[in-house]
């Protein structure tokens, strides 16, 4: 259900830091490598983590529950 619900859009590179455009049930937002689900952030599930945010790949690391997704650039 959480790949269901979650979609990587594309990113940004602003002061070279980068952030990751998604979608997270119907809403958009961007995250960053300090992005943490339900602490500060409502684009990602409760207690999951921005592991990595890599541009030339296309894709982002999330940790859930000491799990690791992988989630790739969906337009």
């Amino acid at each position: 259900k959480f790949i269901d619900d979650f979609k990587l859009k594309g990113f940004i590179s602003f002061e070279n830091r980068d952030y990751a455009f998604v979608e997270y049930k119907n809403k958009k937002g961007v995250i960053n490598l300090n992005s943490v689900g339900g602490l500060n952030t409502k684009m990602l599930p409760n207690k999951a983590f921005v592991k990595d945010i890599n541009t030339s790949l296309e894709r982002i690391n999330l940790s859930l529950e000491g799990e690791i997704f992988t989630i790739k650039l969906s337009l």
